[in-house]
């Protein structure tokens, strides 16, 4: 009787940790981390490969890099600039330096030959680190189980810097999220003109939540139920923040939440904050 019954609660307590275990490997985070009037986005995949779009402004590298470290981040598998602007690329060098980085992916507006990417290999120990250009249309290698879609940039003579961002749409399971970068209203237009499918579950909100982007007809294709804004209190703007509020979505403000935290098993998402 007693070997018996040893054995169904070791059995339970197998089936418990299991359990937990897949459920925590099952899980997609996501970190939009408060880099004051910059963005700086943490990736953790559910099979525990690690994304970062944007590295925010050199000056708040050491946030960053502490930030990671106490996420137990030692290795970045993919590493996304999405466009040229310090307050995107800025802190770029010193997490390449620090951390070890497989791959970065750039739009077509930064090119490795340039002066900052000289730099960056310069300084890293990644002897085998490689820089690519990705274009829209394309899929980002990072977790076969869940995609990372390239919407823009779409044009090459752009006035203003932030339409070069790349735009990603990423799915896992049935709860997706969009990533505008800076993309203004001209970079939304075309990506509308494309016909991609934009609706997300969350949006991260194009260019701090400046007027400049996040125009009402993108705002409906997405149709968000949460939206992050990184920004500092200058941002965002008072007509965005309405048009945003007007959808009903759930707005999250680095600059008031601090760090935020997104969670998916797949099917549903859970956030945190900081603040």
């Amino acid at each position: 009787m007693y070997i018996k019954r040893l054995f169904i609660i070791s059995a339970i307590i197998l089936i418990l940790f299991c359990t937990g275990t897949n459920a925590e490997s099952n899980r997609l985070k996501i970190h939009f981390i408060d880099a004051g009037a910059g963005d700086c986005i943490l990736i953790e995949g559910p099979d525990n490969k690690v994304m970062m779009i944007d590295t925010g402004l050199p000056e708040v590298s050491d946030k960053v890099e502490n930030y990671l470290r106490n996420n137990n981040i030692e290795e970045i598998n993919i590493l996304l600039g999405t466009h040229r602007h310090n307050d995107h690329i800025g802190g770029m060098i010193s997490i390449v330096k620090d951390f070890t980085v497989d791959k970065i992916y750039l739009s077509e507006e930064i090119t490795p030959e340039s002066k900052f990417f000289r730099k960056v290999l310069q300084d890293t120990k990644n002897k085998d680190l490689t820089i690519s250009r990705v274009q829209p249309g394309e899929y980002i290698e990072f977790s076969p189980i869940l995609t990372v879609f390239v919407m823009a940039p779409n044009g090459t003579d752009y006035k203003s810097y932030n339409n070069y961002s790349l735009v990603t749409r990423m799915v896992y399971g049935s709860t997706s999220f969009l990533f505008a970068g800076d993309a203004e209203k001209e970079s939304e237009q075309e990506i509308l003109a494309k016909g991609y499918d934009l609706k997300s579950d969350l949006l991260k909100a194009g260019h701090h939540g400046y007027d400049t982007s996040t125009t009402q007809e993108f705002l409906n294709a997405i149709s968000p139920e949460y939206v992050i804004i990184s920004c500092d209190n200058e941002g965002p703007e008072r007509m965005v923040e309405e048009r945003l509020k007007a959808t009903g979505a759930e707005i999250y403000r680095t600059d008031e939440h601090g760090t935020v935290v997104v969670i998916s098993d797949g099917e549903k998402l859970a956030i945190t904050t900081e603040k």
